[in-house]
């Protein structure tokens, strides 16, 4: 969790990070998309409602969204308001 981030900061760090694997070139022979390791991230972004959302429906939001950006294909970043 990252505390006092917006959107579109939040994708830049995720993007930085993506960069930053991606440029280890750590092989991934057993991958049908690539042969070198890909991420994708799945973020939530909770503006000013922390006191109405437990932990629990924090993480299983941000658990939803990692599926839906696999679902988009590999090596994807997928950013949405809880």
């Amino acid at each position: 969790m990252i505390y006092d981030i917006n959107e579109s900061e939040l994708e830049f760090l995720i993007s930085k990070v993506k960069d930053a694997i991606k440029k280890l070139n750590i092989e991934h022979e057993n991958s049908s998309y690539d042969n070198l390791l890909t991420v994708s991230f799945g973020g939530g972004v909770v503006f000013n409602c922390l006191e109405k959302l437990n932990i629990e429906k924090i993480y299983k939001s941000a658990d939803r969204l990692l599926y839906r950006v696999k679902e988009n294909g590999r090596n994807n970043i997928l950013i949405n308001t809880i």
